[in-house]
């Protein structure tokens, strides 16, 4: 692969996803190498829910211990709440408009959950957070951020970005 070859030539990017790295720049594999994140987020050190600070964005790990129904509310809403928390505090993770969201969850399963905490001193609160499974045979790191655009998430640019990178650098050696 060459730099100048298009972000299409990657495996898993038809026209429509290319279309969409096309609206944030990104054409060729040289863009995607050159498409910085906007921020970090930091797995390696997160709070216990407890000690999560209101008002500011960052990261506990918890363990999931339930799943709400799924339920409609006024406006053609919907919303979930699920349960979480670790031996320090609950956690009530709530999601509007985001039907899928229990499919990702898995009770007894540990996840970092990043966002903004509201609540009371034992029970938490976040609305719409992101979600990253701990993974035990792994060292946490950093987790980049990009800027988006609708239908590409930061997590599909990341995939796409880390795929050009491991192309691009397989013809050199150390």
């Amino acid at each position: 692969m060459r730099l100048c070859d298009p972000i299409a030539n990657l495996k898993g990017i038809g026209p429509a996803l290319a279309k969409k790295f096309e609206k944030i720049g990104i054409v060729t594999l040289e863009d995607a190498v050159h498409y910085y994140p906007r921020d970090y987020v930091d797995l390696t050190h997160p709070y216990p829910v407890a000690d999560a600070p209101f008002d500011t964005a960052c990261v506990v790990k918890a363990t999931v211990w339930g799943i709400g129904q799924l339920r409609r509310i006024p406006g053609g809403r919907t919303l979930l709440k699920v349960n979480a928390g670790d031996d320090t505090a609950g956690l009530v993770l709530t999601y509007f408009n985001n039907p899928y969201a229990a499919n990702a969850l898995k009770v007894g399963q540990e996840y970092f959950f990043c966002g903004k905490f509201a609540g009371k001193m034992t029970q938490r609160e976040i609305t719409n957070p992101t979600v990253i499974p701990v993974m035990p045979d792994e060292e946490p790191g950093l987790l980049p951020v990009y800027p988006q655009t609708a239908g590409l998430t930061s997590k599909t640019i990341a995939k796409y970005i880390s795929a050009a990178f491991t192309l691009l650098t397989e013809g050199f050696d150390d």
